[in-house]
């Protein structure tokens, strides 16, 4: 993290090496019925609404992921971060939020500008695509500590 932001390129790499695992990816929005299954894999809660579409899963043996677009630039409008304890807080910023769950379990917020998600090597896709202009980088992650 850089000044409360966490580093997309860092997070990045952090994922893949962390626990190496499958990616599921669609620029056009991957079905629901895996995002629906991601969302209770990972157990954030979000406001849906507030979420265009959900483009990328990730999923290993201790971590998972869930990458979507947003026209939101406020991470609190999406999060409700104010009902997480504050005992279990590791980080709070602007916008990204950093917990524990439970003694096994860190959940990872944040939100990022569209330029930030381009960025990212393993979004090539979305690599200076007009597709996503005015789009940020909602993603919300599980990872399993033991």
């Amino acid at each position: 993290k850089i000044a409360g932001v966490i580093n997309a390129q860092d997070y990045w790499k952090f994922r893949e090496f962390y626990s190496p695992g499958f990616f599921t990816f669609s620029k056009n929005g991957i079905a629901k019925a895996l995002s629906k299954n991601a969302e209770k894999e990972i157990g954030i809660n979000y406001d849906e609404k507030a979420v265009n579409s959900a483009f990328l899963f990730f999923s290993s043996r201790w971590f998972n992921s869930l990458d979507m677009l947003t026209k939101q630039t406020d991470l609190n409008k999406i999060v409700d971060m104010q009902k997480i304890p504050k005992d279990n807080v590791i980080f709070i910023g602007k916008n990204c939020l950093i917990y524990k769950s439970d003694i096994n379990t860190i959940k990872i917020t944040f939100l990022l500008s569209g330029n930030d998600m381009q960025k990212v090597s393993g979004i090539s896709d979305y690599q200076n695509n007009e597709s996503i202009k005015g789009e940020n980088w909602f993603n919300v992650t599980s990872l399993k500590t033991d």
